[in-house]
């Protein structure tokens, strides 16, 4: 859920957030920083496939925690380096994460059962991208764009950070 949360985070509400919170006149950056994510998603999974699943997953939280917390060091400072540092970090953690949860949950389906426990993950993984987004985008009037960016930005971490915990405990 943490990092599909996260890429619902990136691409509801960072573009906004770059341009008026970071007053980043250019929608170029907004649009950049987005990519950055995927891009650094899609690099992670290409690179880290001989990974086991166990190892993609703790890392991937790991990195998820650490990316999310200096992408919103960025934003409060108002730094755009800074923020793509931690977007880029944040990157790995999605590819990573996303990597280790396919590979250690599709075992566990027989061959026949595969597209049903895939389809089930698509499910819960795009609620968990667009519920909280929407959620997001209703509070902005309430407490604004800012406060809603580090709200969310703490609620992945904390999602991450017990996805992290269930996985060295997994292994007791």
């Amino acid at each position: 859920m943490a990092c599909w949360a996260l890429a619902g985070l990136y691409l509801s509400l960072m573009p906004a957030v770059v341009a008026t919170t970071m007053h980043v006149a250019s929608p170029w950056i907004g649009g950049v920083v987005v990519s950055t994510l995927m891009l650094t998603g899609a690099v992670a999974v290409a690179t880290l496939r001989i990974w086991q699943a166990r190892r993609l997953v703790v890392f991937g939280t790991s990195a998820l925690v650490l990316g999310v917390a200096v992408s919103l060091v960025g934003i409060q400072q108002q730094l755009v380096a800074v923020l793509f540092g931690g977007t880029m970090i944040a990157g790995v953690g999605f590819g990573a994460t996303f990597s280790g949860t396919l590979r250690s949950l599709l075992p566990t389906a027989d061959p026949d059962q595969r597209a049903g426990l895939l389809s089930t993950y698509f499910v819960q993984s795009y609620l968990a991208f667009s519920l909280p987004a929407v959620a997001a985008g209703l509070t902005i009037p309430s407490i604004g764009l800012a406060n809603v960016a580090y709200a969310y930005g703490v609620a992945v971490m904390l999602l991450s950070v017990t996805s992290l915990l269930a996985a060295l405990r997994a292994d007791r």
